[in-house]
């Protein structure tokens, strides 16, 4: 009943286009060709964000001037995906086409420190182009099957984590995981969330292991990949924390929260680790004593700025509260739906 009324209030208040145009294709599963979901389209189309990615759109189809960061192909992509656009559309396969090509013709600016990242096992250019391909579907590439499986080793080896002292060492007074460690990124937790050939009894077990394992390390101390005298930032950001306090969570925490426990109840295992759980029912109990909306006051930069790693709100802007609360509200909606609880 409480996921009937935060549809209801989605559908019948004024969520933006893109809100109702998920909320009916994802949750309702309604054909993209109806009336209604036509005109929904043409709305997100309309948006000016949407407009000006389109129009700049390079000749080869690439999006942006870089391939990760800001204004780049990734962070175009993934604002694209969010507001509703998928495979059909020109602007999205033809970005999905230049992404195919041989992975060696990636920006120079990411490639060499992606390359490390990959190698290591830590999630880098490799896995941030599986993760887009799984999130439209197209798993079935060879090299977005790949990354799955590299995935699912990161996650192997949390299991087996028995401290994060053991997996860590200290270089020039920074804290650096070990030549022998590997460690999951974002990046894996978006390429599991929407890719679903892993899911075996065996792959289910091996992750939701590894997610209570994460929980019971968290707070996870921030380690940096050492790489000869180089010291590279894994793509940690959003992951250090899978056992929050949600009574202490301020603003951006509450973002990083959002945006974990989303690619969390989409992964599937959300029921299996009672750390989860236990989160997504404190969730589930603040709308019910809200009216089935989340109400509460949240203001940060990371829900409003798009870029590869921040961006939630699909709202133009939360100047109206109404505005904020449609998007935390949806964004609550697909937990719900997506953990199945």
């Amino acid at each position: 009943m409480l996921r009937e009324i935060m549809i209801s209030f989605l559908l019948e208040g004024d969520a933006c286009s893109s809100i109702r145009y998920r909320v009916q294709k994802e949750i309702l599963k309604e054909s993209q060709d109806t009336l209604n979901m036509r005109v929904l389209h043409s709305g997100i189309l309309d948006d000016i964000r949407v407009k000006k990615i389109i129009e700049n759109q390079k000749q080869d189809g690439w999006l942006g001037e870089s391939f990760h960061g800001e204004d780049s192909m990734e962070a175009s992509i993934r604002f694209l995906l969010e507001r509703g656009l998928g495979s059909d559309d020109a602007v999205i396969s033809r970005a999905f086409e230049a992404l195919e090509r041989d992975s060696s013709d990636f920006p120079r600016e990411f490639k060499k420190v992606g390359s490390v990242l990959d190698s290591r096992g830590f999630g880098g250019s490799e896995s941030i182009r599986a993760a887009l391909f799984a999130q439209v579907g197209l798993e079935e590439k060879d090299f977005v099957r790949y990354e799955v499986e590299k995935a699912l080793e990161a996650f192997d080896f949390v299991r087996s984590a028995g401290s994060l002292s053991k997996i860590t060492e200290s270089f020039n007074g920074r804290l650096v995981f070990k030549e022998d460690a590997i460690w999951p990124s974002i990046y894996h937790l978006r390429l599991l969330a929407f890719a679903r050939g892993w899911r075996s009894e065996e792959g289910r077990k091996t992750v939701a292991g590894a997610v209570k394992r994460l929980a019971e390390l968290s707070p996870i101390k921030h380690a940096l990949l050492r790489h000869k005298s180089q010291l590279i930032a894994p793509a940690s950001v959003f992951i250090d924390d899978f056992n929050s306090d949600m009574d202490k969570l301020d603003s951006k925490g509450w973002m990083m929260w959002f945006h974990r426990m989303e690619l969390l109840a989409r992964m599937g295992i959300a029921d299996e680790v009672p750390e989860i759980k236990r989160q997504i029912d404190r969730l589930r109990s603040a709308l019910r004593k809200s009216g089935a909306k989340f109400a509460e006051k949240l203001s940060h930069p990371y829900f409003t700025h798009w870029n590869s790693y921040t961006g939630l709100a699909l709202e133009e802007n939360w100047k109206s509260p109404s505005r904020r609360i449609n998007d935390l509200t949806f964004r609550s909606l697909l937990i719900l739906y997506n953990a199945d609880m």
